[in-house]
């Protein structure tokens, strides 16, 4: 594959951990990427928007009126490409930015790749008011999705997913997800800094603190795990609307050996994950929303951390394999949860495992070289 395919890549922000991946598709392939929402990057993730992270790139910030990308009309009238990747259809402001897209691509006759994170939870978790708004979500996409060229999913609940709208199976290629830590320019000893015994295995959970990550219930389950005088300590890193409730509530259950450590510089994300011992992203089905992906499952992987997550986070169903890895459980399980971190943190050959497994599998398929890998070989095959 060389760079004579012209590719137009649309997405909504340039958020930190995709940066790096739009390095390496430039890398391979001719491609100038356009933002749609750029301001998403500090009002989702705290982040300031950093332009020069950006200077690897050829992009260009789109033009909003009225919160619809007007401005893609004028570039995608004025750019030279043969395949474009339309933006993601996640609310109905973003549905009409890929709508403007869609029509564009084809009357200019060009390819159209389509990248979505998207699932849903089971209708048993919808509430009416849920399970009408993914009715009309499903019913307002499907057209679009059934005429572009190729569905590009991060893993099975999206495969599933793009087969349930109609999309035949053959334009449905799998581009696993990824993300992938840095080296920190900063070396602190996390144990010594919030006073940790040695001894200790540190519990991670690192995100932002949200009703729907379900932190509530890692902090109910590791009171359970004190209770048993189990060595261990909770490390919560990040932010929220829901943290002073958290707090509260490890106040009120007079948990010890939580520390709260607040927002983490995206850049010192290695400190975290590579001296934590167990890592957990214990999200739920809260008013119908999913964990659509969970990159943190990655970064964890990435150093040879064992990993639990619940079955509402997209990445526990291709990532985590029960007993060799991790733990898959129960979204809202506080027991399951328990007794995964109790099996995990008393069972040293079965944690030495974990951690190796989880290593390999990140090396084999979960990082952007493979990520990369696949978008260009999604690209060779519409071209086909």
């Amino acid at each position: 594959m060389n760079k004579e395919n012209r590719v137009l890549f649309i997405h909504n922000t340039a958020v930190d951990y995709r940066i790096p991946f739009f390095k390496m598709l430039s890398d391979r392939l001719n491609v100038k990427y356009g933002f749609t929402k750029m301001y998403l990057n500090e009002k989702v993730y705290g982040n300031k928007n950093e332009n020069k992270k950006l200077k690897c790139l050829n992009y260009e910030i789109i033009k909003n009126k009225f919160n619809i990308a007007v401005g893609l009309i004028n570039l995608m009238k004025k750019e030279d490409f043969d395949i474009v990747v339309m933006p993601t259809m996640d609310g109905v402001f973003e549905c009409l930015d890929a709508i403007i897209v869609f029509i564009i691509a084809k009357i200019k006759k060009k390819k159209i790749i389509y990248f979505w994170e998207k699932w849903d939870a089971p209708d048993n978790y919808l509430s009416l008011k849920y399970k009408l708004k993914n009715f009309i979500k499903r019913i307002s996409v499907k057209p679009i999705l059934c005429n572009i060229d190729l569905c590009i999913a991060p893993g099975k609940k999206t495969f599933e997913y793009f087969l349930k709208l109609g999309v035949k199976e053959k334009k449905i290629f799998l581009a696993s997800d990824a993300s992938e830590v840095e080296n920190s320019e900063n070396h602190i000893d996390i144990k010594r800094k919030y006073k940790i015994d040695k001894e200790k295995k540190i519990i991670l959970y690192y995100g932002r603190i949200i009703k729907r990550k379900g932190l509530d219930y890692l902090i109910k389950s590791f009171y359970d795990l004190k209770k048993e005088s189990i060595n261990a300590h909770l490390l919560i890193c990040g932010d929220g609307e829901f943290k002073n409730e958290c707090m509260d509530l490890a106040r009120n259950l007079e948990t010890t050996y939580i520390t709260f450590v607040g927002r983490v510089d995206p850049e010192d994300r290695e400190i975290y994950f590579s001296q934590c011992d167990i890592f957990v992203l214990p999200s739920y089905f809260y008013n119908g929303q999913i964990e659509a992906w969970g990159l943190t499952v990655n970064e964890a992987m990435q150093f040879g951390k064992p990993v639990i997550a619940t079955n509402a986070v997209g990445a526990g169903f291709d990532m985590i394999i029960n007993n060799t890895n991790g733990f898959m459980i129960e979204q809202e399980s506080k027991e399951q949860l328990y007794k995964a971190l109790k099996q995990i943190i008393t069972d040293d050959e079965l944690y030495n495992k974990m951690c190796f497994e989880s290593k390999r599998m990140f090396n084999e398929k979960y990082n952007y070289t493979y990520m990369t890998e696949k978008f260009v070989q999604a690209i060779k095959l519409i071209n086909e």
